[in-house]
């Protein structure tokens, strides 16, 4: 798996690529993008919206 890098100030992006197209939310193998609060890998940025039962 090749992972790509961007980054911006304060922030860097890792993604994964994308190998499948899923109308019906995200799969195993569908690509991620993760977030790192000043590049740090122990300070992820949460993205996406709460789950809730």
């Amino acid at each position: 798996m090749t992972m790509q890098t961007r980054s911006c100030t304060g922030a860097c992006w890792f993604g994964f690529p994308t190998s499948a197209v899923n109308q019906q939310g995200p799969t195993v193998g569908d690509g991620v993008w993760i977030a790192l609060e000043s590049c740090d890998p122990s300070r992820p940025i949460w993205l996406g919206q709460r789950i809730t039962d």
